[in-house]
């Protein structure tokens, strides 16, 4: 009978021995799956840290091979952080604005070449504005030629899909006309104009100078309204 019993604590020990050294197993292997994930995750955010400081790069330079190249790393990213199951809770909500903000730029892929665009024509007409008003060796010659040339780099509207950027041209339209009609003016009144006639007509061509920068540095912030880079911030 005492045998027995020996037999059966010993038994029960042995077991309990087991037992301890399977759960300890098994809590070392979920340990170390666990710090591996976390290894994993602080790897994502660096990359993704990265990534979205280019693309923010990109879109302030409006360089469309950066921004797909790193809005593909991004999305890489994305499903490496998908398996970590262990993180799941715990990286909730940086996944969903991390996915929210991917797609968003995957949806405006299509507004840099627009944005590009755009800002080639507008420093073109900067240019001749620069040559025509601007230059202190201005003719009535020269500054006649001023409204075929504002009417020759009349942006078309219709080569542009995004609200914002076709508001932009709108207004930077409306400001060409403007000139156009102020040259005329202007040509007409040099050398034959009183002095404060030309001084009123001159200060109304920089005024519309003027509105043209202010109209041309708002495509800035269209831009940056449009890829929201506040939640780019948020996500640094």
């Amino acid at each position: 009978m005492v045998k027995t019993i020996k037999k059966i604590l010993v038994a029960t020990i042995i077991m309990s021995l087991i037992m301890t050294a399977i759960i300890y197993e098994a809590y070392s292997i979920t340990r170390k799956e666990y710090e591996r994930q976390v290894e994993i995750a602080n790897s994502v955010r660096e990359n993704v840290t990265l990534d979205l400081n280019m693309v923010k790069i990109a879109v302030q330079t409006n360089d469309e091979e950066v921004y797909s190249n790193n809005l593909k790393k991004m999305e890489a990213e994305i499903k490496r952080i998908d398996e970590l199951s262990m993180l799941d809770n715990s990286l909730a909500g940086y996944k969903t604005r991390l996915k929210y903000y991917a797609d968003l730029l995957e949806a405006k892929m299509d507004l840099l070449p627009e944005i590009k665009d755009l800002k080639t024509k507008v420093d073109e007409i900067v240019k001749v504005l620069k040559e025509n008003f601007v230059s202190t060796t201005a003719t009535r010659e020269k500054v006649r030629e001023v409204n075929p040339k504002m009417v020759s780099l009349k942006i078309d509207v219709n080569n542009y899909t995004n609200d914002n950027v076709k508001a932009v041209v709108v207004a930077v339209n409306d400001i060409l006309n403007e000139l156009a009609v102020n040259g005329t003016t202007l040509s007409d009144c040099i050398d034959t104009c009183y002095k404060n006639r030309i001084t009123e007509v001159t200060n109304g061509v920089n005024d519309l100078i003027k509105g043209f920068s202010d109209k041309t540095a708002g495509l800035n912030l269209a831009v940056e309204n449009e890829f929201q880079l506040e939640i780019l911030g948020d996500l640094l």
